[in-house]
């Protein structure tokens, strides 16, 4: 108010006067009483309105921190701007916030009145693998080809390593092997935590078998033989390709050379066909055999003339 030159102001939250202004600070009726130089005074009024509402700030999480979802959102509302606080912010924008670490946040509404609320909220987690183990049922043996590894039930998913055949898809906890080794399963539990298991199965050493059986040999008498056992004869579980060969019942003449040769020049026939064993021997010195019949003939027949009458004499061991 101007126009005098003293004032007195009085109203029901006057804080401060300084000459022509005063400091107030509670809504309510108010009044200035001007004096002037002559002395005369002049009275006026005012109402101070207040808008000192504050708002109702709300704040919500979007859900709980997994191994699956390392960050969720938090919804501030009832202000009309918004400042969050707490251990894991990760960005703001408006009245959402991302946060990534359990714990407590808060948010700061600011109405259109410049009035503040404050609005808390607990972010939990669930970040904990389940325990997890790996079974066999039983270990592998001569008789027993094949085993079963079974691992802990109510995982989402499981995923065993190489060598195993699961069985029942990716949520299946069993898989098959059929070689002795350390195997391993990784399995998701409902919150997309993954536990580990490992298991050594172990075997029973067994001896080579035959796989394919040699057929009947031929041979002639004083000829060049040579005869390599097939690789295929023999296999081994455990060591298929380390097995030491030996033969016996051959006719004189012919002799077996490691790997797999038989050759020479068969002496007789007299025997004939000759019953010759095969053996295989796997390192541990355990072993098996096979027997394949082979034939000796006689030389070719020669013809001599003498006259009109071919006589027809027979070779030696014929």
């Amino acid at each position: 108010m101007g126009g005098g030159s003293a004032y007195l102001f009085s109203g029901p939250g006057l804080g401060s006067q300084s000459g022509n202004v005063a400091v107030v600070n509670q809504a309510g009726n108010y009044s200035v009483t001007a004096t002037g130089a002559n002395g005369c005074t002049a009275t006026q009024n005012t109402v101070v309105a207040s808008n000192i509402v504050v708002p109702t700030a709300t704040l919500s999480a979007s859900g709980t921190l997994t191994c699956a979802q390392n960050s969720i959102t938090l919804t501030a509302g009832g202000g009309n701007m918004y400042s969050f606080g707490g251990p894991g912010v990760v960005s703001q924008s408006g009245n959402v916030a991302v946060v990534n670490v359990a714990g407590s946040y808060s948010v700061t509404a600011i109405g259109t009145n410049g009035c503040t609320a404050i609005q808390t909220t607990t972010v939990s987690s669930n970040t904990t693998s389940s325990p997890l183990s790996l079974t066999v049922n039983v270990p592998l043996s001569c008789s027993t080809s094949s085993v079963t590894l079974t691992a802990t039930s109510g995982f989402s998913s499981y995923v065993f390593s190489s060598g195993a055949s699961q069985q029942g898809g990716p949520g299946g906890n069993t898989a098959t092997v059929n070689v002795a080794g350390v195997y391993g399963v990784t399995a998701i539990n409902s919150s997309g935590c993954s536990s580990t298991a490992t298991i050594a199965v172990n075997s029973q050493n067994c001896p080579p078998s035959v796989a394919t059986p040699i057929g009947p040999q031929v041979g002639t008498i004083n000829q060049a033989v040579s005869l390599t056992i097939p690789a295929n004869t023999f296999t081994d579980a455990e060591t298929p390709n380390n097995l030491t060969l030996s033969v016996s019942g051959l006719p004189s003449g012919l002799s077996f050379s490691a790997p797999a040769t038989i050759s020479g020049m068969p002496s007789t026939t007299v025997g004939s066909p000759f019953s010759v064993t095969v053996s295989a021997t796997d390192p541990s010195g355990l072993s098996s055999s096979t027997s394949f019949q082979l034939t000796i003939r006689p030389a070719s027949s020669s013809i001599y003339h003498y006259g009109s009458n071919p006589v027809k004499l027979l070779g030696c061991g014929s």
